[in-house]
């Protein structure tokens, strides 16, 4: 078992007008070992069953752990020895969390563990030999995980329970037409694929060879609509999509053609064809999404700005000028996530890096300063979590190497 101390380093503020200033709080939240087995081994953290999990860099190596709040527990030492497993992990269901990790003999496959050391077991070989699989997206059906695998001529989807007896062959895609941007909802995955047909456009899957098929042709014929699956809300999976210049770009569907339908329009000025939804959240019963400023951006890096809606066009609209820096991550693992009313997110400023920054309707929001200077303090895949009240991310400083940290705003 390994302690760990809560160690406050500093705060930020965020001040609502009229108002005394909010006293947000970010603070190193783990400390898994010293010197050279010091730190998290990766940037995922997943909450399952009332624990944090991640990848640490422990005496066994870098190994799945475990964290309450206070104190880490190992899983399970996945490679025997010193051979680190260096897991990744993945997302988690009600029952078991799922990661991948690289064991010797083995190579990367996947694993799913109930929280315990002797429910943490090998799904499935799904390369022979000592090869690695590799896995690249992954989505919560209800009980059930899809994922995709990339193959030498294409691509696969799957299905899984967590068991090896659970675990089927959806369908198989060629080259062209990776899965992309996995969404579930109601015993459904929706996703982007595309056909020479079609174009980019969006599918659907029940889980079976024949019932995974293109859902809707949003911009008919070839030409690609590029319909990518935002979220599920309200039971509603929403989609960035470009059906033709001058349309709306936010849609949804309820998992039927005739109930497949446009949202709003992102811009209602038309200043530019496609503005490109980038990553989104849940707060407050209101779905927020972040929307790439086209006008503003002029070159790479581009900015983003906030946008709430509750699914109709008249309660859409921009909330927030952000202009955030450099969303890179655009698959359905998110960037942001929200906690006590606030929203907490990363941008890349040239002064400070990329660090996290918060933004609450109608307060000026505030921004840590993990790694100071202008080095990075936490790469753009790092998936925030919330959890007991907090949000938890991996972030870097030149002070700690790459730890669990805790950001906290006040009610």
């Amino acid at each position: 078992m390994l302690a760990t101390t809560l160690v406050a380093v500093s705060g930020f503020s965020a001040r609502a007008a009229g108002a005394q200033g909010a006293r947000c709080t970010w603070a190193q939240a783990s400390e898994l070992g010293t010197g050279a087995a010091r730190g998290l081994a990766n940037d995922d953290v997943v909450v399952f069953k009332g624990r944090l999990y991640m990848s640490g860099m422990t005496s066994l190596g870098n190994e799945p752990v475990s964290y309450d709040g206070s104190r880490y527990r190992v899983l399970r030492d996945i490679s025997a020895g010193r051979i680190s497993s260096f897991p990744e992990f993945q997302i988690a269901t009600g029952s078991k969390v799922f990661f991948t990790a690289n064991v010797p003999g083995l190579g990367r496959e996947l694993w799913a563990s109930d929280g315990t050391r002797n429910g943490t077991k090998l799904v499935r070989q799904f390369t022979a030999g000592e090869g690695s699989t590799f896995f690249r997206e992954f989505a919560r059906v209800g009980n059930q995980v899809y994922f995709t695998i990339q193959r030498a001529n294409g691509f696969q989807m799957w299905r899984t329970n967590g068991l090896a007896r659970g675990t089927r062959l959806v369908r198989n895609f060629p080259i062209t037409a990776q899965p992309q941007n996995l969404v579930g909802l109601k015993g459904k995955v929706y996703f982007k694929s595309k056909t020479a047909a079609l174009g980019s456009e969006l599918w659907v899957s029940n889980g079976t060879g024949k019932g995974t098929r293109p859902l809707i042709d949003l911009n008919p014929g070839s030409a690609s609509s590029n319909a990518t699956p935002i979220r599920a809300y309200r039971g509603r999976v929403y989609i960035d999509a470009y059906a033709g210049a001058g349309r709306p770009t936010l849609w949804s569907t309820d998992g039927t053609r005739v109930g497949t339908r446009a949202v709003a329009d992102l811009d209602p000025q038309q200043r530019v064809s496609d503005p490109d939804i980038v990553d989104s959240t849940i707060m407050g019963g209101r779905l927020y999404l972040w929307v790439e400023d086209r006008i503003r951006e002029g070159s790479s890096p581009r900015r983003t700005d906030l946008w709430i809606t509750n699914g109709t066009q008249a309660g859409t609209r921009l909330v927030a000028n952000t202009n955030a820096r450099d969303f890179l991550n655009r698959t359905a693992r998110p960037q942001t996530v929200a906690s006590k009313g606030w929203i907490f997110y990363q941008s890349d400023e040239a002064a400070s890096g990329r660090e996290w920054h918060t933004v609450k309707p109608g307060a000026s929001g505030g921004r840590t300063n993990i790694n100071p200077g202008s080095a990075d303090a936490s790469i753009a895949a790092a998936t925030p979590v919330a959890y007991k009240g907090s949000v938890y991310v991996a972030a870097t400083s030149a002070a700690t190497g790459n730890e669990l940290w805790r950001l906290s705003c006040p009610a």
